[in-house]
């Protein structure tokens, strides 16, 4: 055998040494990283069970109320939209003044719960999803114009230099075209970002924009009682 030959076999032996030493260094570190992972999520549910415990050790009191009280109201509103025909200007007043005396009787049950320090034991989600709804059905009660949020924002990075700024306004909308709903969106190009939101922040209670939130409003709280009340699946390890 050659010199040449020689060499050739031990660069190819220490080649493919190196070669498996680095699919096993990275074999080794996916290993370690997604034990740390499973480690970190054991931790995180734990953490969460405990979280969800205290708030079930309160249900009778708390969340079975909310859940009783969004079911009420939400039955009361359905009625006052869901009138059949071309129903008399009376019938539609008496259904119209039973919803609005159905969200007073809600709010006043919320804002006794809050009172007693319920607040204390409902989920973050819950607390704020369903503070925004009670500030949202007490402000459109009497509102006779659409009330948006509105919120632009800029951004640009050039150079590892970064630069943001987020203006809001918050008006009455009084033409059809202010009354179009605008999707949020973000445009990205060239280091800048331009992005804009909306929401409604009160509404006429015959109005279109108020059955939209409130329907969605309701929907979203009381899947945030159930995760509480019953629970929810776990997610898995990717």
């Amino acid at each position: 055998m050659s010199w040449d030959d020689n060499w050739t076999r031990a660069l190819v032996t220490v080649l493919a040494a190196a070669a498996g030493a680095i699919i096993a260094g990275i074999v080794n570190a996916y290993a370690a990283n997604r034990k740390i992972r499973e480690i970190e999520l054991q931790y995180l549910f734990k953490r969460r069970d405990s979280y969800i415990d205290n708030a079930r050790s309160v249900m009778a009191e708390v969340y079975i109320p909310i859940s009783i009280a969004l079911t009420k109201l939400s039955n009361s509103y359905e009625r006052f939209v869901s009138m059949d025909g071309a129903p008399q200007q009376s019938a539609v007043q008496e259904l119209r003044n039973e919803f609005e005396t159905a969200s007073l009787a809600f709010l006043e049950e919320m804002d006794s719960l809050f009172a007693r320090g319920a607040d204390a034991y409902l989920t973050t989600a819950i607390d704020e999803r369903l503070n925004d709804f009670n500030n949202f059905l007490r402000g459109s009660l009497d509102r006779k114009a659409l009330v948006k949020k509105r919120v632009y924002q800029a951004s640009i990075s050039l150079f590892g230099l970064k630069a943001s700024s987020n203006l809001e306004e918050t008006a009455e909308v009084t033409t059809r075209v202010g009354r179009v709903r605008m999707l949020p969106m973000t445009i990205s190009t060239f280091g800048a970002k331009l992005g804009y939101a909306e929401r409604v922040l009160s509404a006429p209670i015959d109005s279109e924009e108020f059955e939209t939130r409130f329907k969605n409003d309701v929907v979203q709280i009381k899947f945030l009682v159930k995760d509480v009340t019953l629970g929810s699946t776990a997610p898995t390890i990717n």
